[in-house]
């Protein structure tokens, strides 16, 4: 993305200058054309400054693009964070809990889990560990 935003800026600002900086390259993804800092250095002094500072403005606005999925995964998370703590905080639930009538949080809804007493436990029919 970097090297594209690079190609990009030079064929708008500097026409035919990329085409003798580039440098064809492999990856293990696949090929891709970057600027070659060799080349780069050839060309005469005032060309090859004002290239260089536009490829690294280039390189730094591809960057700042890159950012706005993080940034945008980072607000709803915190969206979500919020969402939980307005309910009370997060809730485990009982997934078999709802056809079940011995587990304590049956005939609540969803099976959210909640206090129970000894006497509704003894209530609802539910057998301790010794009996």
């Amino acid at each position: 993305m970097q090297e594209d935003s690079a190609r990009v800026a030079m064929e708008a600002n500097m026409p035919g200058t990329y085409d003798q900086v580039k440098k064809d390259s492999t990856y293990f993804l696949g090929d891709y054309t970057a600027v070659d800092e060799d080349k780069l250095n050839a060309l005469p002094e005032e060309t090859a400054t004002e290239a260089g500072e536009l490829i690294k403005t280039a390189k730094q606005g591809a960057l700042a693009r890159v950012t706005v999925f993080p940034a945008f995964m980072l607000v709803c998370y915190i969206i979500l964070i919020l969402y939980f703590k307005s309910r009370g905080g997060y809730t485990a639930v009982h997934l078999g809990a709802a056809g079940d009538s011995t587990h304590p949080s049956h005939g609540q809804g969803g099976g959210v889990d909640r206090n129970v007493t000894a006497d509704e436990a003894i209530a609802d029919g539910l057998v301790g560990p010794n009996e």
